[in-house]
């Protein structure tokens, strides 16, 4: 017998794959994503027997995924270098270099490893590689001379990394492998400003139409 209090969840995710589904079938038969929003609304009759409150709720859902989908993609067309170690992760290269050198790596120094091809004796793997180990070092040697006299390199490497990357994504932190958040390594410097969350809760009507809907669910 199903313990009471996993009934709802389950009843919960029951539902939430009917929704999709029918979701998933109302935009395969109805929305066109070359039509502008303005026509798409404005349709008439209403697809499914919908509303056009609701309607118009879930052109702008799919208009919104098509936005960020492009800009993924195009973020993915900016990628700067390649990992070039295989199987190699991130943590071996990082225990590997504390092993050989007595202290722990920066984020600059995992770069360049992890882009240098052992099938080229250690040589950076590509151009792009080439240009990136340039870049930092001259933004490292831009940073020293604001510095106090002794300043060591790696003490402006963070610093010097994040001006030319930028800041991290929302679930990872370049150079750190898997598992690392910007929460758990920036926390002072994290803040929730990614596109979406701006976006969707910039548009209080959209989010409001948003509740209602699955509140009538």
């Amino acid at each position: 017998m199903m313990h009471g209090n996993l009934l709802p969840r389950v009843i919960m995710q029951m539902m939430g794959a009917a929704w999709r589904r029918w979701r998933t079938e109302v935009k395969a038969t109805s929305y066109d994503s070359n039509t502008p929003l303005e026509e798409l609304v404005a349709i008439q009759p209403i697809p499914h027997g919908l509303t056009p409150q609701t309607w118009e709720v879930l052109c702008n859902y799919w208009k919104y995924t098509e936005k960020i989908s492009k800009i993924n993609r195009e973020n993915a067309n900016k990628k700067k270098g390649t990992h070039a170690q295989g199987r190699t992760n991130i943590p071996s290269l990082e225990y590997k270099f504390s092993q050989e050198n007595g202290r722990k790596s920066s984020r600059i120094e995992i770069q360049q490893l992890s882009r240098r091809s052992r099938k080229k004796g250690g040589a950076a793997v590509d151009d792009e590689a080439i240009r990136i180990e340039n870049l930092l070092k001259e933004v490292v040697d831009h940073l020293l001379q604001d510095k106090p006299e002794g300043t060591q390199p790696l003490e402006v490497h963070e610093e010097a990394f994040r001006e030319v990357f930028g800041p991290e994504h929302s679930g990872r932190v370049r150079c750190l492998g898997a598992g690392a958040l910007p929460s758990q390594v920036f926390p002072e410097q994290c803040k929730r400003s990614s596109m979406y969350w701006q976006d969707y809760h910039s548009n209080s009507d959209l989010t409001d139409k948003f509740k209602e809907m699955r509140e009538t669910i």
